[in-house]
């Protein structure tokens, strides 16, 4: 039997705890632009993200495929990066890049 090749929003829920219940805590410090869109990715309803926590795991696990892919694309970086940057002009000025908020 093949695997299915339909999305299934469960997948993007990543486990806290490895096979041994074991865990690592990490502390790093965010643009207050990825901060707006990781609280959007929960509150917008459309992933089953329940808290922050799970978008981030599930950022991290996308963006090592990313990097370790033969060719990452130069392009989704300098998109991602103007995102960020542009959402904290917006922010500035009292608009947002997220649609709906």
């Amino acid at each position: 039997m093949s695997p299915s090749t339909c999305f299934d929003p469960a997948d993007l829920i990543i486990p806290i705890f490895d096979a041994h219940a074991k865990t690592r805590e990490l502390t790093v410090q965010f643009h207050p632009g990825q901060v707006r869109m990781l609280e959007y990715l929960v509150d917008c309803r459309r992933f089953p993200f329940h808290q922050v926590a799970d978008v981030v795991r599930c950022c991290v696990c996308l963006g090592i495929e990313a990097l370790l892919s033969p060719y990452p694309s130069p392009f989704a970086l300098i998109e991602a990066r103007m995102n960020i940057l542009n959402d904290g002009e917006c922010a500035a000025s009292g608009n947002t890049l997220i649609p709906g908020v």
